[in-house]
């Protein structure tokens, strides 16, 4: 390994000054062994971008054990043996067990050169459950107008505020308080951020992300503007590629063959989104809150000093690990990285791998294009969810990573950038259902982009420009 290109090695990550010992926190096959120095790893940001509460760890247990049995051993998917993670200084990193035989990575391609935005492209034009929280706000704010109740939506307004006064607003004001009861269970259980952390409050618990969005569908509403996702014409050009390629092929066999595959595809890719409001916002906002209020009862009977403590990590703590800067990736660099989940959702590619290793170009920032078009204006970066009420109309979101629950956003900004990400990344996939350029996968957008300063996004060719 000596002389070869590589990463820190995880043996040669020192504790975060502060938190020495956190690894007696976690559990024992979390952690690094001597072994893991020969293997690569990245730090997967797009899902744990902070420090991991001790509790909260079994949110990574559980998707890394069922990507591994799923993948490797019931669905068994061409290049791809399975995830496998572990933790330092509370951040997680995992890698792909890789495949290395040449003659089962090329097994059944037929296109083995297509680009992951295509093959994307393919499956676009879906309508997934996980749109249905922003299409409940839409619904909401046409019935404000329609209940004549929609002059208390105003900018910055307080959503108590609001909810107190539309009691004493007559008929319309009860209407619209019902259908808002209605929709807030179950489709406000929406995690601000993925669902992985239980301080990440859902909309049930927080209602300042609806109450953000409601104004501007209030206003869109009033003057007609509010337009509805492209679907139709996404679908209508997904059909037309996916023709472009199938006529590629020289036997009927094959054409039959792909209109199987891509008729498959088309019916399972939904879940990839519908998954994320069943298991990772609705269960855990439910699971978490289940467990603070045992946490309640445990501080009630002097077992604990507050019910949060019964996530097992005190925030002091958080907060020392919060510090380290973590890198972007550990150990040697692969011979091989083709797993299809690493390179699709996370948007980690040999490319990527040769970037993090490379000096950045003064200001130029390449990463996936992940939604095609070209567009301009001023960035607004965000570095925690808790941010998203800053965004304003007609700016590109600079993010680490989006979650679900901002998908009122979508409906404001021109573009989306993300550190993190590959072409079927939630920021990725919600991008080209609204029809916008998207670079996802840019590893450091976030540190080298200053809010207000203007940019160009290509979706077609990956690239970021700081124009100013």
């Amino acid at each position: 390994m000596d002389g070869a290109a590589r990463f820190p090695l995880p043996s040669e990550i020192a504790d975060a000054p502060g938190a020495e010992g956190w690894q007696s926190m976690y559990p024992y096959f979390t952690r690094f062994q001597p072994q893991d120095d020969t293997r690569f790893w990245f730090y997967n940001s797009m899902h744990f971008p902070e420090p991991m509460p001790v509790f909260d760890t079994i949110t990574a247990e559980v998707p890394y054990s069922a990507i591994g049995a799923n993948t490797a051993r019931v669905f068994v998917f061409p290049t791809t043996l399975g995830i496998e993670h572990r933790i330092v200084n509370g951040r997680v990193y995992i890698t792909a067990n890789p495949v290395t035989d040449p003659d089962e990575i090329g097994r059944k391609q037929a296109f083995p050169y297509i680009s992951d935005q295509a093959v994307a492209r393919m499956v676009a034009g879906i309508d997934v459950i996980m749109y249905r929280p922003d299409d409940e706000l839409r619904a909401l704010a046409r019935l404000a107008v329609e209940a004549g109740v929609d002059d208390l939506f105003t900018d910055g307004c307080s959503p108590s505020s609001v909810l107190a006064a539309l009691a004493g607003r007559g008929e319309g004001g009860q209407r619209w308080l019902a259908a808002f009861e209605q929709a807030r269970d179950p489709w406000f259980n929406v995690s601000t951020g993925d669902g992985f952390y239980h301080h990440h409050r859902s909309w049930a618990d927080d209602l300042t992300v609806p109450f953000t969005a409601l104004p501007r569908y209030v206003a869109q509403i009033r003057d007609g503007l509010l337009a509805d996702r492209p679907t139709e014409a996404l679908r209508a050009e997904r059909d037309r590629i996916a023709a472009s390629y199938r006529d590629l092929l020289g036997s009927d066999e094959e054409k039959a063959a792909f209109d199987q595959i891509l008729g498959l595809c088309r019916v399972v890719f939904p879940y990839v989104e519908d998954h994320k409001f069943y298991c990772e916002h609705w269960f855990t906002t439910q699971f978490f809150g289940k467990i603070r209020e045992f946490g309640g009862l445990l501080a009630r009977f002097g077992v604990l000093a507050e019910a949060e403590d019964v996530f097992q990590l005190h925030h002091t703590e958080v907060d020392q690990l919060r510090d380290w800067s973590p890198p972007p990736a550990l150990g040697p660099v692969p011979e091989a990285l083709n797993d299809p989940a690493v390179r699709m959702l996370w948007g980690v590619t040999q490319q990527t791998i040769e970037a993090w290793l490379t000096p950045p170009e003064t200001g130029v920032i390449r990463g996936c294009g992940a939604s095609s078009g070209i567009v301009e204006g001023p960035a607004r970066v965000l570095t925690d969810v808790n941010q998203i009420g800053e965004i304003r109309d007609g700016e590109i979101l600079v993010c680490p990573v989006t979650a679900p629950s901002w998908a009122p956003v979508f409906g404001k900004i021109k573009a989306a950038v993300s550190d993190i990400g590959g072409s079927m990344s939630h920021a990725a996939i919600v991008a080209r259902e609204y029809g916008m350029p998207a670079v996802v996968g840019t590893g450091d957008a976030t540190k080298r982009i200053r809010t207000g300063q203007r940019v160009r996004v290509d979706g077609d060719r990956g690239v970021v420009q700081v124009l100013e």
